[in-house]
């Protein structure tokens, strides 16, 4: 008990529960990687006759993860490569932050200019 004659400690309530869990964030970890790799095999299988393409693509996202290159480049690259396959354009989010997602609308936006 505390001064105030309650049970409850500064902590809170022993009802809620804790904002993660490792074995969520495990799980999830698990299920992105699950994600990223389906999504790289998709890249392999459709440019299976054209091996730059997919040797270039993993160069591109080895850049991007040690940092070489950002989203801001490493987006309209992508968009350049994929250039209508719009399904692998926005594949390349399971590697993107939160809130920096490519959507449909932009892929698509940059399908039209090629058929204008």
């Amino acid at each position: 008990m505390n001064s105030s004659g309650d049970d409850n400690d500064a902590s809170g309530s022993q009802d809620e529960p804790p904002l993660a869990s490792p074995g969520n964030e495990s799980l999830e970890k698990e299920e992105t990687m699950n994600t990223a790799l389906s999504h790289i095999m998709e890249v392999k299988n459709t440019f299976h006759d054209q091996e730059h393409k997919f040797k270039t693509y993993l160069v591109l996202l080895k850049d991007y993860g040690a940092k070489r290159i950002d989203v801001p480049t490493l987006i309209p690259r992508v968009k350049e490569l994929f250039k209508g396959y719009n399904n692998l354009i926005v594949g390349l989010n399971c590697f993107l932050q939160p809130g920096c997602e490519i959507t449909l609308d932009d892929a698509e936006d940059d399908a039209q200019e090629l058929h204008n």
